[in-house]
């Protein structure tokens, strides 16, 4: 069973969960994509964390337990890759 957390960033209270908290050096971040949330991350995060590797997965801004941004809009010049 994973910890869990917040942590606020710009004004915004991103969730995480995390396994493994006191695992060593080595730390894997995992993002899920859209419409998703941390919680898809734990049949992977499981046995990473039993390798000694420590966790963290976060609910994205507007997912999961995350909160959503305001005063924000999306642009067509955004989405130029």
């Amino acid at each position: 069973m994973p910890g869990e957390g917040f942590v606020n960033v710009s004004g915004l209270r991103l969730h995480y969960l995390v396994w493994n908290p006191d695992g060593g050096q080595d730390t894997i971040v995992m993002l899920h994509g859209l419409r998703g949330e941390a919680s898809i991350w734990a049949t992977v995060a499981e046995p990473l964390a039993d390798q000694g590797l420590r966790v963290l997965a976060l609910d994205q801004r507007g997912r999961g337990f995350s909160d959503w941004a305001t005063g924000w809009r999306l642009q067509s010049g955004c989405l130029c890759a």
